[in-house]
């Protein structure tokens, strides 16, 4: 298996745990930092992944909620 095949299994092995952890605040959170590491490394090393390997941000953004019903 080649390095960008497992850089886009690490992609979407973080990108199925940001979803199954959506309503998980604590540990959502925790691959919030790790989806964004993973695009600052793609960013880091342009010249071996492009942007189709980074992590869509609407995936991990904060989304507003209301504090009070």
């Amino acid at each position: 298996m080649s390095r960008g095949q497992e850089f886009m299994q690490h992609k979407l092995a973080v990108e199925a745990k940001l979803t199954e952890f959506k309503d998980n605040p604590p540990i959502f959170s925790k691959y919030v930092w790790v989806a964004s590491y993973h695009n600052f490394f793609c960013d880091l090393y342009r010249e071996y992944f492009s942007d189709e390997y980074k992590i869509d941000p609407d995936l991990f953004r904060a989304k507003p909620k209301s504090i009070v019903d």
